[in-house]
């Protein structure tokens, strides 16, 4: 809901919280983003308190996709040319779509 707000700060910080959290694990965020961006919603099993999973699906709407775009962009230029090891899939996602393993 971050990306949606209109006061530029709060989306702007919740666009650095995604760029952080892919700092900590690049291999399984970036893929993820351009599942989310390509495909404009993602589902995803969130835990519960009382440490049950529950199936949610996220929709993003296009402003909130440009923005994740624009968190994308961020992650890219901070793995720099770390970025080879991601770029033909990423590329490939953001042309052609996820294949049928990614965002489920």
């Amino acid at each position: 809901n971050a990306l949606a707000d209109p006061e530029s700060y709060v989306y702007l910080a919740s666009i650095q919280t995604l760029v952080a959290i892919c700092d900590v694990c690049p291999s399984s965020i970036m893929p993820l983003m351009g599942v989310v961006i390509a495909k404009g919603k993602i589902d995803i099993d969130v835990a519960m308190a009382n440490s049950v999973a529950t199936s949610v699906e996220l929709s993003l709407t296009p402003e909130q996709r440009i923005k994740a775009t624009d968190a994308l962009i961020f992650m890219i230029r901070r793995r720099g040319e770390g970025i080879s090891v991601y770029g033909s899939s990423m590329l490939e996602t953001m042309l052609f779509g996820p294949n049928r393993d990614q965002g489920k």
